[in-house]
């Protein structure tokens, strides 16, 4: 027995014969049996003769048709045709009129069906095509005393189902289109939270790697085989940010889901300080910070601090060596502002600028925006975020 993980599951959607068969064909097929019991009696023990057969045979037929119309309507269709025809052929032939069976009314329901469930909506046109020539010698039509209007009738009724049907199945592409762009758009954006946090995360921490081993190479000049592996270290960092700028880019897009809190904001600044990044940091102290982490969701907290790794990550990458940098939070009615700032190096290694791209969709998806402008020989990055 398989273990029951507290979850809901859907009830089993009832089915019965061939997949697509409902309660309603079995109760329409048991009806037809129950009519094609009684014209089978009427043959075979009141005297009935050949007509009376080939009449109880076709219902009977007829009665199969209605239980399989959903499962297989094409072949139902066809086989309707051809019983039809014979019902029709029976009473041109027969030297009296006939009793007409109710199952004629399986006509417009196996049109339902075709319109519906074919794989091509043009099988739904034939089918309509050949039921409105099929009408012109239906049995109805033969022995009524109006035969004009009887016909117009059988026209009527099977243009009306086959239009509602036609507008069914345009219903349910329509559907089906909806749920396919949905299932599309979620795994659309469960790209882009998997983007997000490998430019955020692991973009970050090999750019600390690569600052950390080119700082330990400066300190310690010469050759060595310190100074190999310090060699290697930097420069496998440095292909390993080659590579996930490539796999960011072809993920591209963001949002995100992992938990941060806004107490680690003074983390991340430690972490760039150790890589080698001097930088000033005016961050509300800790309790601030928690009672901040209650009141924001943690989607806008996570928002915050990826603002935060993001920009000191450009810093270190892009900033002059020795320069000054500086990062201030603060919250008023208006919401929450981080500024970062720094004195700009080398114009050689930009990047591919997904890193600011990735945060402005962050501060939208909260309606707030982050600027990124250079004012001299400075680069300040400017996130402002409401809060609700």
């Amino acid at each position: 027995m398989a273990p029951d993980d507290g979850r809901a599951r859907p009830a089993p959607r009832r089915r019965f014969v061939l997949g697509r068969t409902t309660r309603l064909d079995l109760f329409l097929a048991l009806a037809g049996l129950a009519v094609s019991a009684l014209e089978w009696w009427v043959a075979l023990t009141a005297g009935g003769d050949v007509h009376d057969v080939v009449l109880a045979a076709a219902s009977t037929g007829l009665s199969g048709c209605l239980l399989l119309r959903n499962a297989r309507p094409v072949a139902v269709g066809v086989v309707t045709t051809g019983l039809l025809a014979a019902l029709a052929m029976n009473q041109a032939l027969a030297d009296r009129v006939l009793s007409t069976s109710v199952l004629l009314l399986a006509a417009p329901l196996v049109l339902i069906s075709a319109t519906r469930g074919a794989r091509s909506g043009a099988v739904g046109a034939v089918a309509l095509a050949v039921g409105v020539v099929g009408s012109a010698v239906s049995p109805v039509v033969q022995v009524s005393e109006a035969p004009l209007w009887t016909y117009t009738a059988h026209v009527a009724l099977l243009v009306a189902v086959w239009l509602w049907a036609w507008w069914r199945r345009q219903d349910a592409a329509a559907r089906r289109r909806e749920v396919a762009a949905n299932v599309a758009l979620a795994r659309a954006q469960e790209r882009n939270r998997l983007s997000a946090e490998l430019h955020d995360v692991l973009g970050h921490s090999l750019t600390v790697i690569h600052a950390q081993a080119n700082a330990e190479l400066a300190r310690r000049p010469g050759p060595g085989e310190q100074a190999a592996a310090l060699e290697s270290i930097r420069d496998i960092a440095k292909a390993s940010l080659r590579d996930v700028r490539l796999l960011v880019g072809a993920l591209r897009d963001a949002v995100d889901t992992l938990p941060v809190r806004l107490v680690a904001l003074d983390d991340i600044v430690r972490t760039a300080r150790a890589a080698g990044l001097v930088v000033t940091a005016h961050l509300p102290d800790r309790a601030t910070l928690q009672q901040w982490d209650d009141e924001l969701s943690p989607a806008l907290a996570l928002t915050l601090a990826r603002c935060l790794q993001e920009g000191l990550t450009n810093m270190l990458r892009h900033g002059r060596p020795g320069g000054a940098a500086s990062v201030a939070l603060s919250r008023d009615v208006e919401g929450i502002r981080m500024t970062m700032s720094n004195t700009t190096g080398s114009q050689a290694d930009r990047g591919a600028g997904v890193g600011l791209v990735g945060l402005r969709e962050r501060a939208r998806a909260h309606g707030g925006e982050v600027r990124a402008v250079h004012d001299g020989d400075r680069f300040v990055l400017d996130v402002r975020l409401p809060v609700a």
